[in-house]
């Protein structure tokens, strides 16, 4: 798939090779320019970064969740921008003072392009992520160490394997790294992945490709990465395939290598779950999202209880009202778990059409708007990621797509309403 071209100063909400179920549900939207002449930034609203963009020397367009790691420090990603422009990205660092670092520029080629997904902190404290494309075309596994330096490729995927990384990757103790490939493997629909140092990557599930109901029973396309669920079991969402080929949550055992279906997205109800899925420290509840689908075609946040009458089941906590409202619209992260079992989330859209941050209460009730981003005001637009919690300052850290001084996207930090 091609990547997008967008002219200078502008930006696309989503890449377009993701936006197929956003197309065949009508919910695909215009590009977005740079801001306008800020009016006052929003209470407790601070825009960390505005990247520069657009220019050899800075990244832009920040899609995923930046790391808060173990030394206080934010590290991530932008798809596009540094040396190698549309086909490259950066690794950036910000550090507590609020100063943006360029830790790594993607060269393109052999060595990858347009990470995504963002970064995570694994054993002995170096950070590990993917890139959806390059190397052999379809991608590669790497690490560096917080000051840039040591960038080494672990591995670069073949189509065999699977194609374009996706999601955030999860690093082990014992130092397996577990991601997942949006497309390719061994049935063309994806794979779930784990790479050793001793022996490489092995396909842990491959996912089917034609994209008919029958074809892909267990789910296609997963694009959000596997969490662990316990020591020996991960879960994940397919965007497609299922019953409905509208997508699937599901769980696979380390111990056996057991896949099964927790739950099928439905046709008739919020469907496609680009998200990761995320337990509820206090309930044990399992949550995610759902980009598109409902009566309004929104999406919604969901919950699969672990106790209760409605136990193992997918519950819609909250259905997005869609484009014609003030609420939220496409949500495409995963939700990020706050203070007193607060669920904190964002929509890249709605509001006043350029996303919001919302919460809900433990039990799926109480569903509160907390921002609405603007464009104008300086809050950046088009929140595709999700949120890290920052306890020591109450507040939420994450990403805009756009918007912000340059048009080219921002890091910002909101404390959260008390």
């Amino acid at each position: 798939m091609s990547l997008p071209r967008s002219a200078p100063g502008r930006a696309r909400p989503f890449p377009a090779r993701w936006a197929a179920p956003l197309l065949a549900a009508g919910l695909a939207t215009a590009v977005a320019g740079p801001a306008q002449a800020a009016d006052t930034l929003p209470a407790g609203f601070t825009n960390l970064v505005e990247f520069g963009g657009w220019t050899a020397a800075d990244g832009f367009t920040p899609m995923f969740t930046p790391t808060l790691a173990s030394d206080g420090n934010l590290y991530g990603v932008t798809q596009y921008g540094g040396n190698s422009y549309y086909y490259g990205g950066i690794v950036y660092r910000i550090d507590r003072k609020g100063r943006r670092t360029t830790l790594h520029n993607f060269a393109g080629g052999y060595e990858g392009a347009n990470p995504e997904g963002g970064l995570a902190e694994g054993p002995g404290g170096l950070l590990y992520g993917s890139t959806y494309s390059d190397g052999a075309g379809c991608g590669l596994l790497y690490r560096l160490a917080k000051d840039g330096s040591g960038f080494e490729i672990l591995h670069t995927m073949m189509r065999s394997e699977g194609c374009n990384l996706t999601g955030r990757v999860l690093p082990a103790p014992d130092g397996s790294v577990y991601a997942t490939a949006m497309n390719g493997g061994a049935d063309g629909g994806g794979a779930v992945l784990r790479w050793r140092a001793d022996s490489g990557v092995t396909v842990l599930h491959s996912f089917a490709s034609p994209p008919t109901v029958v074809a892909a029973p267990d789910g296609r396309n997963p694009f959000g990465g596997v969490r662990f669920d316990g020591a020996n079991t991960l879960v994940g969402t397919t965007v497609n395939g299922g019953q409905d080929n509208v997508g699937t949550v599901f769980r696979y055992s380390l111990a056996t290598g057991a896949y099964r279906i927790l739950a099928h997205a439905s046709a008739s109800g919020p469907n496609h779950p680009y998200s990761a899925v995320v337990r509820h420290p206090q309930t044990g509840d399992l949550w995610g999202t759902f980009v598109a689908g409902g009566a309004a075609g929104g999406g919604a946040v969901w919950r699969i209880p672990v106790r209760g009458p409605q136990q193992g089941q997918l519950i819609i906590a909250h259905e997005f009202a869609g484009p014609t409202s003030f609420d939220g619209f496409q949500p495409t992260a995963e939700v990020t778990m706050g203070p007193n079992g607060l669920v904190l989330g964002t929509t890249q859209l709605g509001g006043l059409d350029v996303g919001t941050i919302f919460s809900l209460q433990a039990d799926g009730s109480g569903y509160t708007q907390l921002l609405k981003f603007d464009g104008v005001d300086g809050t950046g637009q088009f929140p595709f990621s999700g949120l890290v919690w920052r306890p020591r300052t109450g507040s939420v850290i994450g990403t805009t797509t756009a918007g912000g001084a340059h048009g080219a996207g921002t890091v910002f930090e909101f404390v959260l309403p008390r």
